[in-house]
């Protein structure tokens, strides 16, 4: 292999992990979440150090560039090159190496942005979410249940009803065959809920038992400020650090503004656990008291 063919090739390599350093403040993280693996705060600290990782990057790109298609391969006398070739083997393999090295250290790098823009994008919704938490309310309802024998039809009801949009919790008990369901009653009605528990063999009915008032009102919607995030993955990593704490319901963050608006059983989650997975995860987070501005 030609020295030109190695310096091309060793500096693309370079280039990878010097690229995957510039976005492991905010892939990392994510990857870690995935994988389940903590220290995803760890990796958060490498983003003052972000331009430094991309500018050697590029440096790194352009010397690869450079050795792969400027520089000419050393000639001896008589006309053959350093390996004793007349005609010098063009750098294919060093190329090749090269531009697929180019692709993997520019979307590392761009992948935070393209992250950012896909939060924002797909979490428009909850800003209309955090003006409209307190206006629109959740609708519970109890259905009963015929034709469950064991514990495992349970989970057979519970898929079912889970498996239908808007959908905020399904907690169903094989004694009493009962269902307790909270949902969102412009996205599904209680016809598609029995719907869906028939077509899993069951049968179902609004029951005439009267929910109790705490039943009824064991669930709360939140806004927390968000302080610490750099880009759209970091809130995808805020987002699964929720996601983990027992009793949250529903999840919805957003980088721009840096916000979470939580649905949460209260029975079953608080405001300092919610806090305490997200500073877990390298970021801060404190309760939001601004009240949401009403739609004119």
């Amino acid at each position: 292999m030609a020295n030109e063919q190695k310096m091309s090739v060793r500096t693309a390599v370079a280039a990878v992990f010097t690229g995957l350093l510039a976005s492991a403040c905010c892939i990392g993280p994510l990857a870690l979440a995935i994988l389940g693996i903590g220290g995803a705060g760890l990796l958060v600290k490498f983003e003052p150090y972000r331009p430094y990782f991309m500018t050697f990057t590029f440096l790194l790109l352009g010397a690869g560039f450079y050795f792969a298609y400027f520089r000419k391969p050393a000639v001896a006398e008589g006309g053959v090159d350093a390996c004793g070739c007349e005609k010098p083997k063009q750098n294919k393999w060093g190329k090749v190496m090269l531009w697929v090295a180019t692709v993997i250290a520019v979307v590392s790098m761009i992948s935070p942005y393209l992250l950012a823009a896909f939060s924002d994008s797909s979490f428009s919704k909850a800003n209309a979410g955090l003006q409209g938490a307190t206006q629109v309310a959740s609708q519970q309802i109890a259905l009963d249940i015929k034709g469950m024998t064991c514990g495992g039809c349970v989970g057979h009801v519970t898929r079912a009803l889970k498996g239908l949009s808007g959908i905020s919790s399904a907690k169903v008990s094989f004694k009493p065959q009962r269902a307790v369901v909270r949902f969102n009653p412009k996205k599904v009605t209680t016809s598609q809920m029995i719907a869906a528990i028939k077509k899993v063999g069951y049968k179902a009915s609004l029951s005439k038992t009267k929910l109790t008032k705490v039943a009824a009102a064991n669930t709360n919607t939140i806004t927390l400020s968000l302080s610490g995030m750099t880009c759209g993955g970091c809130a995808f990593n805020v987002k699964n650090a929720l996601k983990k704490v027992n009793g949250i319901l529903s999840a919805k963050v957003t980088y721009k503004p840096q916000r979470a608006v939580i649905q949460y059983n209260t029975q079953k989650a608080n405001i300092q656990q919610m806090i305490q997975a997200i500073k877990k995860a390298g970021y801060k987070a404190k309760l939001d008291r601004e009240k949401p501005k009403k739609r004119v």
